[in-house]
């Protein structure tokens, strides 16, 4: 399982998601998304097409498993860093 953060450097959420991540031992790569905003957008609107509740916020964790690849992103799938936790493990 492959793991990607999209985060933002004052987000609360991403620094906690980013702890939890580490605290777990999981190994992830983050993308800021203001440094990459032409990557980030092109997810979002790629998503958008894909589901209409789209992702909005950061944190975003890309899971890829077994060559499928998953966003997982707060307000829409989490509200928590333990329930985005939760989530990561249904794809291990």
């Amino acid at each position: 399982m492959k793991l990607t953060l999209f985060s933002q450097w004052e987000c609360k959420t991403c620094m906690g998601m980013k702890e939890i991540l580490e605290k777990e031992d999981m190994e992830y790569k983050v993308i800021e998304v203001l440094e990459n905003r032409e990557l980030w957008e092109g997810i979002r609107k790629q998503q958008l097409k894909l589901d209409p509740t789209s992702i909005m916020y950061t944190p975003t964790l890309l899971v890829e498993n077994k060559g499928v690849g998953t966003y997982i992103s707060a307000g829409r799938d989490f509200d928590t860093v333990e329930e985005a936790l939760d989530k990561i493990r249904e794809y291990l």
